[in-house]
Formats: C-alpha cells, sequence, structure tokens
C-alpha cells in the first residue's frame, strides 16, 4: 500500500544534530507481525517460545539481539515499557510534553509520544539528551521549558535513587492473570527482588498502591 510513497517531513527528533557517538545509534526497526503480515513473526530474544510483546516488538527484538545499540518507540499506554520488559531492556516513556510528536501519526494524540528502549540506563539517559526539547512544530513542548536539566546523564549517581519516592502496584492489571500460576509466582519473585534492590538505595517504597477504577 506504501510502495514508492516518501514523506514530505522527517520526525523532527530524529533529524536535528546529534553527536558521533549517538549518530549510529538511532536505528529503527518497527516491525512486527500484527503490521507486516509478509514478514515472519518475531520471537522474544532471549526465549523465543515466550512473548515479545507488540507493538514495537521488532524494535526492542533488535536492541535486546545487539543488532543496534538503541531504539525509539511510540507509546500509547504500554508500547515502549511492555516490549522493554519481555527483552529485559529499559524502557522509558517521557512526560508528554518533553519530547516533539511533530510527523508522527499518533494513535491518540492526547497521549502519544516518543521514548528510548535500550540495554542501560546510562544509553537510555544520552538517547534522552538528543531527543527532549522545545520544537516549534510542536507547541506542546513549550511546556517543557526549563524543565530539563543541562544532561540525563548527572542524574546518573551511585546515590541516585536516595530519598525517592517509588510507587509498587501489585494488583494484577489483566482479569486473566492467575496468581497461583507457576509463570506468575517466578515472575513475582524476580520484580521483589528488583522491589528490595531499590530500598536497598534508600528508595522510599510505598507498597503497594492502588489505583481506583
Amino acid at each position: 500500500m506504501l510502495r514508492g510513497s516518501a514523506p514530505s517531513l522527517s520526525a523532527r527528533r530524529l533529524n536535528r544534530p546529534i553527536t558521533t557517538r549517538l549518530s549510529a545509534w538511532l536505528r529503527q526497526a518497527w516491525l512486527d507481525k500484527e503490521d507486516f503480515a509478509s514478514f515472519r513473526p518475531i520471537r522474544n530474544a532471549y526465549d523465543p517460545r515466550r512473548a515479545r510483546a507488540a507493538p514495537q516488538g521488532g524494535t526492542s527484538l533488535g536492541v535486546a539481539a545487539s543488532f543496534t545499540t538503541i531504539g525509539i518507540g511510540e507509546d500509547t499506554g504500554g508500547s515502549i515499557r511492555g516490549p522493554a520488559a519481555v527483552n529485559s531492556l529499559v524502557g522509558l516513556r517521557p512526560t508528554l510534553p518533553l519530547v516533539s510528536r511533530q510527523a508522527m501519526s499518533p494513535a491518540r494524540p492526547s497521549t502519544d509520544t516518543l521514548g528510548p528502549m535500550t540495554r542501560t540506563v546510562r544509553d537510555a539517559a544520552f538517547v534522552f539528551d538528543v531527543i527532549v526539547g522545545y520544537d516549534q512544530q510542536d507547541p506542546i513542548t513549550a511546556y517543557a521549558i526549563g524543565q530539563m536539566p543541562a544532561s540525563y546523564t548527572s542524574s546518573l549517581a551511585r546515590d541516585g535513587l536516595k530519598g525517592a519516592r517509588i510507587g509498587v502496584i501489585r494488583e494484577p492489571m489483566n482479569a486473566n492473570t492467575d496468581p497461583r500460576s507457576e509463570d506468575y509466582k517466578k515472575v513475582q519473585a524476580v520484580f521483589d527482588g528488583a522491589v528490595g534492590d531499590l530500598r536497598a538505595f534508600e528508595a522510599e517504597i510505598l507498597d503497594s498502591v492502588t489505583i481506583p477504577g
């Protein structure tokens, strides 16, 4: 359907001047069987039998399999965080005004945004330094002026979590979740270990948080 077509505009976040270090990193491999039926289905990078999450599954797979260093995904309600979670990546959905949506095709303009999927927190911070900022083509980014650090890498301190308040949601978000299943118990054990790590770094854990509705 789109063969031979070309966009008249480039997404500004990927078209702005960037450092040499990052220029080779910005590759987006957004291929998924739901979107391109002629391609073979993608698989989880660590276990082909397990979920890879969609959409943005191709992007997360490419990063997890070391085909590229970073990926950029579009998130409406979990399309960055879900694929990152199942492929053991760092997935960060930014607050809406931080990143320009110019030249995007958002499913829901009031919530859609762009964010990085990387193998390390440091890489995610480097990507944020590139893609965050005011864009006159997207007026909502004006709200971010004065709200950004000189570099997001400045927060990469060993005691950076000290005093941070982090809420933990224990209630399953899917009605089909079975807390008695072995898979659920295995995931819960890994999750609890991560919460323990946050406490060890002196974060204030609010366990558990319930979201009304």
